[in-house]
């Protein structure tokens, strides 16, 4: 392929880079930097991050506050904190900068102050310590977000850009400042900020050029409600909450798991399908606590419990239960709870009790997988990991620092802390059909079916048993003896039933190397003691080849000697050569076996498994290799036993060969006679069992007695399904009317089953017996046909089988003198769990999305609003505590939670409201702002501009392949292994992930981290510019995106690629270098594929605006 000049595709990259920087800089605003050390911006939160845990509102160590300048001047027991311009002789500095026991913050309790913060602390002092008069904090549980969100009355605020109430409370908050907010975005980039932002995908050609045909009103509304209809929308915020949930696969070492749990895939489609569906996240939250609690029949529900699989550990179930108590409360409530494990919360009123009172709400549960029931739409398919209380019993008690081996005296109750209210718990009485799942219809009804399937391949397995039997009498019955005189026990069986030696073709005694009869290819070969050596023992073929071409159908006899060689040990014999293309078959000491192989003409060598056999080999003991050839039937002797039958590929003709491989060796005598017409060979064993080593009657009448034995197994077997069949029949019936699911008298029915039971027991034992029998005759068999080096051990063997049938034989005459006995005991159907659930899990999910609570709206809220503005109306996303103070939006927020709930906790009504909105159509450029605005508001805080962001991971690489038209859009299913990133092409989030693996392309940008992952955080980094550039799919995809306008011409080109790729036109400089560009290398393929793959490295296309 011919390569682009790279000084064109760095003035392409100069031209969108020119653009970058200034849309950078039109974002970027200077923050203005004084040079006093100011109270409010450097001296509170210094003291709230080192000292507030001792000395605020929560707790007074000494009589001393220090969360409000007025209360540092009035200081504590000891006096003042401070005394004003003086450094020496404040308390506050003494203490902060103390080596001693007098150190504050203790050592035990936090890190010292660095030396930039005792500077800060001094300057602070030394000039004047000045501070605003600010409010008393007040109690902690009167901490803003500890109280219920209330719905403000909406400001009556107006401004041409205002379509909501939303956007009267931020107008309002630009008229108190004095900033005014940017004009509306093109409805180009609105269409496309929406479209990624609730779907992770770019808007197509077409649904773009809908939009902007259609003028109406409602335009913009009915491309939202489509958005939001769309199976995208699931997997787009699935992704997002997946994120906050932590959803990891199963890591570990091969098959074992320690970390999260297997299946829990279906926990994530569960997410998607719920949020496709627009379930209540209230609903939500409740299922994923307590679905086994609130839906327990419920199969699909269950799915949600993977959230509580996801913080299984297997090393250590402390470690579980704190995963789940922490990011429980980091995710639906914003706490950070677990700072109060090893001891009471530094910031926050939770005392270290209150951590294990919540531990306690999830004491009582495990995990089990459950086989899944079939659906409406298919059958079952595999096993589902689910929540249950298994341990109703188990005690909380505080762990003293937070140490497991220092267990409190006393055991706990389940609860909250005292500030967030009571916990209300009742236990949950399960359905029968929970705590005893065999008892499911779906499961009775699939038990029966497998059963029945057992007897129907039993009957196929005596079909087959008794097919065989009659082949075994077939061929015992054709045996004819051999004639007088001959020797009726040959002790080494040979392929050849002839008398009649054939005639020779070539006989050499290698008492000389004749090369009258030899053509030397390759090797060291020499005579020495009246044989021809091969002394090279290197790893490369050595080969005499005859010069006479030997007859189809032959046999050939090699006696030879492995001397030694590098590693195999390899001597073999020859046939068909032609060239390179040769079949043979050889000996090989390093690992003992006769092997057959074939070298193609094209030299490469196979090695079929059916065409092995093992035999014993020593180095420097004389070996008879015989090999015979009917057609395409090869027979291999050692010392004239048999050691494979096989038959062979296509043949040609050819030329004997003996050689080497690795192998150093001595020949003594070849002969190579033509096969007499009518020889019988042992036919091909088919695989790699060794053919029959046995042509005699007695041989015959043996393998009859092993068929025999397997004929009778097989009916045994067949009687042993079908009692098994009964018996999970009979217990059904009585358990179904033991537990009220059917009518009938338990007491008959249970005597009937108890009977199936024992009936199915005495046919399990004739099976173990007939087993037995089978291995006896095996080992008979085994016996008579063994090398006499091997009989011994077949001895043993038949010894151990006969012992084994005694035994059975006995233990089956017990049994069969108990099936009468009238009891009526049996084996319930599977494994029983707790008729009851604690109701714990239930109790704390209804509290968390109860009315009251004044956190879980709010948190979800908070997450929403940073997805689509990427800034949060609250920082710190996993913590709404005492370092959280009230967000300038507070009454945004409130009114935005508070209608949530009304709503229904639906999460499409609240995206619709948020995008909706005035404030959110607002461009993302600061070009034209005033100066006024800059200064009153050079962060953006009150959202006079959009936010732009740099799309996450996932949605760079799916956005890349929608605009290829290649994103498969099959949806669910089992994680896809990580590396196949590049030629899989479903979406990212369909990925195996978990904290040792990640699909590469998602790593280089900010993929999600799967230990905690609250909000993700934009990177750039040079290796992102390669990925893109260099990557398979960034590379086909270029390719197909360019052929999409291949019938237009190359202004029409550039004008089409912009708008598809950045659903922009191109800028009047970026049309002018690009069809520059393009003319210069004359409209070719290669230069409009290159084209549109500087434009998916733009930085307008890996950025929402």
């Amino acid at each position: 392929m011919k390569r682009l000049p790279a000084c064109w595709l760095l003035v392409l990259f100069g031209v969108f880079a020119v653009q970058t920087a200034r849309a950078q800089d039109e974002s970027k605003t200077e923050e203005p930097r004084g040079k006093s050390v100011d109270y409010l911006t450097d001296i509170k939160p210094l003291l709230r991050d080192k000292c507030f845990s001792c000395h605020s509102s929560r707790k007074q160590e000494g009589g001393l506050r220090l969360d409000a300048a007025s209360l540092i001047r009035k200081g504590g027991e000891s006096g003042p904190a401070y005394v004003t311009r003086s450094a020496s002789k404040s308390l506050i500095l003494k203490r902060v900068t103390a080596d001693d026991d007098n150190r504050m913050p203790p050592a035990e309790d936090g890190s010292r102050l660095t030396a930039k913060e005792v500077a800060k602390l001094t300057a602070w002092i030394t000039s004047g310590a000045t501070a605003p008069n600010e409010a008393i904090p007040e109690d902690p549980s009167r901490h803003w977000s500890f109280l219920p969100p209330v719905k403000a009355d909406v400001p009556s605020t107006s401004a041409g850009w205002i379509r909501s109430d939303i956007d009267r409370f931020l107008a309002a908050e630009h008229h108190r400042i004095g900033v005014t907010a940017v004009g509306e975005t093109s409805r180009s980039m609105l269409l496309r900020r929406a479209s990624l932002v609730l779907t992770g995908l770019p808007p197509t050609l077409e649904e773009r050029r809908g939009f902007l045909d259609d003028k109406s009103p409602v335009a913009f509304e009915k491309a939202v409600d489509r958005l939001l209809k769309s199976p995208r929308y699931g997997e787009r915020w699935a992704r997002h909450f997946m994120d906050i949930w932590r959803y990891s696969d199963p890591s570990g070492y091969g098959k074992e798991f320690r970390d999260s749990r297997q299946h829990i895939w279906r926990w994530r489609d569960w997410i998607i399908q719920s949020l496709n569906s627009d379930k209540g996240y209230d609903r939500m939250i409740v299922e994923m606590l307590a679905a086994d609690e609130v839906s327990p029949e419920d199969q699909s529900s269950l799915r949600a419990t993977g959230f509580l699989a996801r913080n299984w550990y297997k090393f250590s179930r402390n470690v579980w239960l704190d995963n789940i108590v922490e990011h429980s409360s980091k995710a639906f409530l914003g706490l950070t709870v677990n700072c109060a494990r090893c001891h009471d919360h530094k910031y926050d009123p939770f005392e270290q009790v209150s951590y294990y009172r919540m531990r306690a709400i999830f004491e009582t549960h495990d995990l089990r997988d459950d086989p899944l029931q079939p659906t409406p739409t298919g059958p079952a398919n595999g096993m589902l990991v689910r929540a249950y209380d298994a341990h109703l019993d188990r005690k909380t008690f505080t762990f003293l620092q937070g140490k497991e081996d220092r267990p409190g005296e006393d055991p706990l109750h389940p609860g909250l802390p005292k500030m967030l209210g009571e916990l209300s718990v009742e236990p949950v009485s399960l359905p029968v059909t929970v705590w005893y799942p065999a008892l499911r219809r779906e499961n009775r009804d699939a038990a029966v079916k497998a059963a029945r399937s057992a007897i129907a391949a039993a009957e196929t397995g005596l079909k087959n048993a008794r097919t065989a039997l009659a082949a075994s009498r077939k061929k015992l019955s054709k045996f004819q003896e051999p004639s007088p005189g001959s020797d009726a026990s040959p002790k080494k069986p040979t392929p050849v039933s002839s008398s009649d030696p054939g005639t020779p073709v070539l006989s050499d005694d290698f008492s000389k190397l004749n090369l009258d009869q030899w053509k030397v290819e390759s090797g060291t070969w020499s005579v020495k003691n009246g044989r021809v050596l091969q002394s090279n023992g290197a790893s490369v073929l050595h080969r005499l080849i005859s010069k006479t071409k030997h007859p189809r159908n032959f046999r050939a006899k090699l006696r030879l000697r492995i001397t030694g060689g590098e590693t195999y040990h390899s001597v073999g014999l020859g046939f068909d050569v032609n060239g390179k293309a040769m079949n043979g078959v050889y000996l090989e000491e390093s690992v003992p076996k006769v092997q057959f192989t074939r070298q193609g003409a094209d030299g490469r060598w196979v090695y079929p498994a059916a065409g092995r056999g093992t035999t014993p080999l020593k180095i420097g003991k004389d070996y008879v290799l015989e090999v015979a050839v009917q057609d395409q039937l090869l027979n291999v002797l050692i010392d004239g036993e048999l050691k494979v039958a096989y038959k062979l590929p296509a043949r040609r003709a050819g030329q004997v060969a003996v050689w080497t491989f690795s192998a150093t060796a001595e020949l003594d005598q070849l002969d190579v006679t033509e096969l007499p017409p009518g020889t019988r060979l042992e036919p091909a064993s088919g695989g790699s069992t060794p053919p029959s080593k046995m042509l005699t009657k007695k041989g015959l009448q043996l393998a009859l007695k092993v068929s025999e034995a397997a004929e009778t197994l097989a009916v045994v077997h067949r009687r042993v399904t079908k009692s098994a069949t009964a018996s999970l029949e009979a217990r059904i019936a009585v358990e179904t009317v033991k537990f009220g699911l059917a009518e009938g008298n338990a007491e008959t029915l249970a005597t009937t089953a108890g009977r199936a039971i024992r009936q199915h027991a005495v046919d399990q034992l004739s099976e173990q017996v007939a087993q037995a029998q089978l291995k006896i005759e095996q080992a008979r068999q085994k016996q008579e046909t063994a090398t006499k080096a091997a009989r011994a051990k077949a001895a043993g063997e038949l010894q151990a089988a006969e012992t084994q049938f005694a035994g059975l034989q006995k233990k089956l005459a017990t049994a069969i003198g108990q099936l009468n006995n009238g009891s009526s005991e049996y084996k319930p159907l599977g494994p029983k769990y707790p008729k009851t659930s604690s109701g714990r899990r239930l109790g704390f999910a209804r509290w968390i999305t109860g009315r009251k609570n004044p956190l879980a709206a709010r948190v979800l809220v908070n997450h929403v609003w940073l997805r689509h503005f990427d800034a949060p109306l609250i920082e710190r996303t996993f913590d709404f505590g005492l370092r959280s103070e009230k967000p300038r939006h507070a009454a945004l927020l409130d009114w935005l939670a508070v209608q949530f709930m009304e709503d229904g906790w639906s999460l499409k009504k609240l995206h619709k409201q948020i995008v909706m909105s005035g404030i959110y159509r607002l461009s993302s450029s600061s070009s034209q702002v005033s100066a006024a605005t800059r200064a009153a508001d050079p962060d953006n805080h009150t959202l006079w501009r959009m936010n732009a962001r740099r799309m996450e991971a996932e949605a760079v690489r799916d956005s890349v392949l929608s605009l290829g038209g290649s994103l498969d859009l099959v949806m669910g299913g089992p994680p896809i292994e990580h590396t196949l990133g590049q030629t899989v092409l479903r979406r990212s989030l369909y990925f195996r992930q978990d904290k040792e693996r990640q699909m590469t392309f998602l790593s280089l940008f900010n993929g999600a981290k799967v230990n905690e992952c609250y909000q993700r955080k934009a990177t750039v980094a040079p290796q992102q510019a390669l990925a893109m550039f260099n990557s398979q799919i960034a590379a086909s995809q270029a390719r197909k995106i360019a052929e999409t306008h291949r019938t237009l011409n190359g202004s029409e080109f550039v004008k089409a690629l912009f708008e598809h790729v950045l659903s922009r036109e191109p800028a009047p400089k970026e049309q002018v270098e690009c069809t520059r560009f393009l003319a210069e290398f004359k409209g070719s393929a290669e230069a409009r594929r290159q084209l549109a793959l500087v434009l998916l490295n733009h930085n307008d296309f890996v950025t929402i605006r």
